[in-house]
């Protein structure tokens, strides 16, 4: 069981990962080839996304959980884009890969909260095993 749910939390977390890097490809590239881009919107538009970044990289489920909130930002705000007459494909786009990423790192947090439960329950019984007076 194990072992298929950290193959589940891999994939999860390449996914998650992949879109990641896709929206702010996407930010960076429409910023510096854009007649209307600057710093300051690349700021904007990127920061929310990169507070989270150490506690995806250090795996902490809590993080994944707050890219899920993150995300519904930019989720209504791509929504409200494609429906207005100044819709273009990058939106598209962006709403595709914020969709992906809340999938990915909705499911990636389940994981990994499963794994540690899993090594918790794991730990515990071995020590209930080698002492079972104290636990």
């Amino acid at each position: 069981m194990n072992q298929h749910l950290d193959t589940k939390m891999r994939w999860g977390r390449f996914i998650t990962m992949a879109a990641y890097a896709a929206l702010l490809l996407q930010f960076t590239i429409l910023n510096v080839s854009e007649d209307t881009g600057s710093i300051t919107r690349w700021v904007m538009q990127c920061l929310p996304l990169l507070l989270v970044l150490p506690g995806i990289i250090a795996q902490r489920h809590k993080s994944y959980s707050w890219l899920c909130f993150i995300l519904l930002m930019y989720f209504t705000a791509y929504v409200v884009e494609i429906g207005s007459p100044l819709f273009t494909w990058t939106d598209a786009t962006a709403l595709s890969f914020t969709v992906v990423m809340f999938v990915g790192a909705m499911l990636t947090s389940r994981w990994i909260q499963h794994l540690q439960y899993q090594r918790a329950l794991a730990a515990y019984k071995a020590a209930k095993a080698q002492n079972p007076t104290q636990l």
